[in-house]
């Protein structure tokens, strides 16, 4: 009796596998599809479906893109609704590396620690294939060394000077925040729209404190 009961969980669980390897590979496929639907001149590598059962309820896959080497998520709900990320990574690791590339000659790279590209990825604009990189919704973050400014002034006259960098180099900015420490203090600076383009002393003005800090 209890062998019996054995074979038939055991011919239970199998046929559940199978049923389930069956719509893994079905969601594998709808994937592969929209990629070569929507990026015709692409190649993708898609790997094994999962489903987040406990989060997000949805079925995803890890996919590279073999010519570019882009890495990125691809999702499905259980509807057949399907969301990546293709274009918004994409873009946001060019637009790192063309930060990197514009500061390379310029004198303030020394004042920087770290300086990155956020990209809005709710922003309808940035899944558009024939918008320029350069002009796509972001967010850039600036963390300057410490202790590299003798005073406020300074600090403002290096974000001048960084964001007319990143003009000249034709970097659209739709918003920027830099970050600094002295040995007292850690201050921040928000410009967005119009504040990109101020002078010394407006930039000046946003200073803010954000932290004292106990030596």
């Amino acid at each position: 009796m209890v062998k019996k009961f054995f074979v038939i969980l055991s011919s239970i669980l199998v046929l559940l596998f199978i049923i389930a390897g069956v719509h893994m590979l079905e969601f594998h496929n709808k994937f592969k599809n929209y990629l070569k639907t929507t990026y015709p001149n692409e190649k993708f590598s898609v790997g094994m479906v999962k489903y987040d059962l406990i989060i997000n309820n949805i079925y995803y896959s890890s996919v590279y893109c073999l010519e570019d080497g882009t890495k990125f998520y691809i999702r499905s709900t259980k509807s057949g609704e399907i969301s990546e990320e293709y274009l918004q990574t994409l873009n946001m690791s060019r637009l790192n590396k063309l930060l990197e590339e514009c500061l390379k000659k310029e004198k303030i790279k020394d004042s920087i620690n770290n300086i990155r590209a956020g990209v809005d990825k709710t922003s309808e604009s940035n899944t558009d294939k024939n918008i320029d990189y350069k002009n796509i919704d972001k967010t850039v973050f600036v963390v300057f060394n410490e202790n590299r400014f003798e005073n406020n002034q300074k600090f403002a006259e290096a974000i001048y000077e960084l964001i007319k960098v990143l003009k000249n180099n034709e970097i659209k900015i739709n918003s920027i925040v830099f970050w600094y420490n002295d040995e007292e203090k850690a201050y921040e600076v928000r410009l967005e729209n119009e504040d990109i383009n101020r002078d010394v002393n407006k930039i000046y003005e946003k200073i803010e404190v954000i932290k004292q800090i106990n030596n």
